[in-house]
């Protein structure tokens, strides 16, 4: 609720951000980017998975342009999104390392700056490492929500949104100096009193939030947890209420899910009775884990879960747009 009221607030001057915008542009369409981290095509009834996981993207795509043939630029955040959001090969805007970020000379060559001023453009991700990038992006941004927004609680003392006017340099510093990385300690904090304080709140922190609702678990970004239908539901309403009362908008919209932990709400648990085992491949020898073939097939059922969990927020998510009309310019 905390959460749902920070962003409510935060929005409180939002209009006046978009009535900037030309108003004759508003015969141009609206634009809105959905990106589900680490979500497998393989694991994708629309794309032939043989579990039934997303029958509301297969709905979605009787009217859509599916693509067949389409790769990744790289196997992690940093590279790929930021190939994704300038056009660039990795070898080109160099954001190819953890937490990496474009050459600053390549910078305004991103999505953003290309739609230019006639549009208002909107930014969010829960991806920690993605918001490094939208950061650097930020002057070609209308508004940058916070990476914890519509979260039910964060774990962290601090979170980078904390420090506004550098979210990257307050991200580097919070997860990398001063020790505020809870799940991976740094051993010699760049501050004992913040360290201290850090290492207070995480032991007295319920990390596994699990209930009823949640067997596993909330969802987390390891930075804070949440719940896809609280997120995609803020979302809805952001566009909704707040994005539509301009045009044209670009909305770039990054979630964490499925990325793991794969923690599915309860009526999504069980949802799949077959015997599917995924394929066995041999273990890299420089691989850093050793599971089983029974762990890899639990980890794909759980996967599987959250994917058909996430399908069916999004299905909502489209009918509340199409019955608000949105979708009929965008």
């Amino acid at each position: 609720l905390s959460a749902s009221l920070a962003a409510s607030t935060a929005f409180a001057g939002f209009p006046k951000i978009l009535s900037s915008a030309d108003s004759n542009n508003a015969s141009k369409p609206n634009i809105l980017v959905f990106v589900f981290d680490a979500m497998s095509a393989v694991h994708l009834s629309l794309y032939g998975y043989t579990r039934k996981t997303t029958p509301n993207l297969e709905k979605f795509a009787e009217r859509a342009t599916v693509y067949h043939q389409h790769y990744s630029a790289a196997n992690f955040t940093s590279p790929g999104t930021a190939s994704m959001l300038t056009g660039m090969y990795p070898w080109t805007h160099r954001a190819f390392t953890y937490r990496g970020m474009v050459e600053r000379p390549l910078a305004n060559r991103n999505l953003f700056n290309l739609m230019g001023n006639e549009y208002t453009r909107v930014a969010f991700t829960q991806n920690l490492w993605a918001d490094i990038l939208l950061s650097q992006f930020g002057r070609d941004l209308d508004f940058h929500l916070r990476c914890d927004s519509y979260s039910t609680g964060d774990f962290s003392l601090l979170q980078p949104d904390d420090l506004p006017g550098d979210r990257a340099m307050a991200y580097y510093v919070f997860q990398d100096f001063l020790g505020l990385r809870s799940l991976e300690p740094h051993p010699f904090p760049g501050s004992v009193l913040i360290g201290s304080t850090e290492l207070a709140k995480s032991l007295t922190t319920n990390w596994d939030k699990i209930s009823a609702e949640y067997p596993r678990g909330l969802p987390t970004v390891y930075d804070f947890s949440y719940e896809n239908e609280t997120v995609l539901e803020g979302i809805g309403r952001l566009i909704q209420n707040s994005v539509s009362q301009s045009s044209p908008y670009l909305g770039y919209f990054h979630l964490w899910s499925p990325h793991g932990p794969y923690n599915a709400r309860k009526e999504f648990i069980g949802i799949f009775h077959d015997d599917l085992k995924p394929p066995s491949k041999p273990r890299h020898p420089l691989a850093g884990d050793d599971f089983s073939e029974e762990q890899m097939g639990a980890s794909h059922l759980q996967y599987d879960e959250l994917i058909a969990e996430l399908d069916a927020e999004f299905g909502r998510v489209l009918a509340d747009l199409e019955a608000s009309g949105v979708l009929q310019n965008s």
